[in-house]
C-alpha cells in the first residue's frame, strides 16, 4: 500500500491483501448473485463473459460469482450454469479471464447439492471456474 490507513481517509480506495496473499486493488466488491444467463441446458454463454468484462472494467476490486452448480439435478433456478465435466471449458476460461481483466480479482463458487452436504459434509469440495479446488466457498482465481 502506498499510504497507511491512518493517513488516507478513503479506505474503500485502498488496496487490500487477503489472507491467501492475493492483493485487491481496492475494497469494493460485487456480491455473488444468480445472473441466470445460462442456456436452457445450463451451459455458460457469451452474455456472462460480456457482463463480467463490464464489471471488471468498472474498477471494482473483487467479483464474487454465485449459483454455479456442479449437479444439474440440484438447480437453484433456471438459467444457472452447471459444470459437470470439461465440455464447456473454453467458454468457462473466457468467463474467468473476463472477470480478472484490468487487475480485478474473481472469487468463483460452485454450489454442491444441499443433500450431499447434509449427508457427507466432510467430503464436500467446491471447484472454482479456474479449476482450483478448496473447501468452503471457492478460491481466488
Amino acid at each position: 500500500m502506498s499510504q497507511s490507513a491512518s493517513s488516507n481517509p478513503n479506505y474503500l480506495a485502498q488496496q487490500l491483501r487477503l489472507p491467501n496473499g492475493s492483493l485487491l486493488r481496492n475494497r469494493l466488491a460485487k456480491a455473488s448473485m444468480s445472473e441466470a444467463l445460462g442456456t436452457y441446458n445450463n451451459r455458460p454463454t457469451q452474455g456472462l463473459v460480456t457482463l463480467y468484462q463490464r464489471w471488471a472494467a468498472s474498477g471494482i476490486g473483487l467479483i464474487l460469482t454465485g449459483n454455479v452448480m456442479i449437479d444439474r439435478r440440484a438447480l437453484g433456478e433456471p438459467g444457472n450454469v452447471v459444470i459437470e465435466d470439461e465440455a464447456d471449458l473454453p467458454i468457462l476460461q473466457q468467463w474467468a479471464r473476463a472477470a480478472t481483466d484490468q487487475w480485478c480479482r474473481h472469487l468463483g463458487t460452485a454450489q454442491p447439492p444441499r443433500q450431499a452436504i447434509a449427508q457427507r459434509p466432510e467430503r464436500t469440495q467446491y471447484r472454482t471456474i479456474g479449476g482450483a479446488v478448496s473447501r468452503g466457498h471457492g478460491g481466488v482465481l
